[in-house]
């Protein structure tokens, strides 16, 4: 849609938007989809999720992740499928791919850590683009990146705990058996 950005907000002029001096998610609704009767309920995917059901193989749909929120992109398939420009992004977090230009492995993360807010402002840009377009519905959140952490750490708690007597300090690992 050529006219999503124009008429966003009426103090924001064609030459803000062209010299990058506009807020790239002023008047951009995250909270209209969510609202009603509860009939648009998005579905919250871990990054392995992501990468699982995302993928555009075998007939799922192409998904990306930006700032946690995940987008259906396979009407793009052309630019997002197995033979396009972007097809590393399918079923990833594009986060700082898109806020940086970088297409790299490493690239596609969901940390925005060391950006400038001049990269940060572009990834934000990407943000709008995906909410605003007619194409690529909003269908879920990412995860928050703390509780993968947290299951981390609490398994290697557990593990460090699992030879002693006393137990370490950890949770015990033994085989609970159905009548327990």
């Amino acid at each position: 849609n050529s006219q999503a950005l124009v008429g966003i907000n009426a103090n924001i002029s064609n030459w803000d938007i062209l010299f990058r001096r506009d807020d790239p998610l002023d008047g951009v609704d995250f909270d209209d989809e969510q609202q009603g009767d509860g009939a648009h309920e998005k579905t919250t995917y871990s990054l392995d999720e992501l990468a699982e059901y995302g993928d555009g193989m075998d007939g799922k749909p192409i998904l990306l992740s930006i700032f946690g929120r995940v987008y259906d992109v396979s009407a793009g398939s052309k630019f997002y499928g197995s033979e396009g420009n972007y097809h590393m992004f399918a079923g990833k977090d594009v986060t700082r791919a898109l806020s940086t230009g970088c297409k790299e492995d490493e690239c596609l993360v969901r940390s925005t850590e060391g950006l400038t807010q001049k990269q940060i402002n572009e990834g934000k840009r990407w943000l709008s683009f995906f909410q605003l377009h007619d194409k690529y519905p909003n269908v879920g959140i990412l995860e928050d990146d703390n509780r993968e952490d947290w299951l981390d750490e609490l398994i290697d708690s557990a593990m460090s705990g699992a030879g002693s007597e006393e137990g370490g300090g950890g949770v015990p690992l033994r085989p609970i058996k159905p009548s327990e």
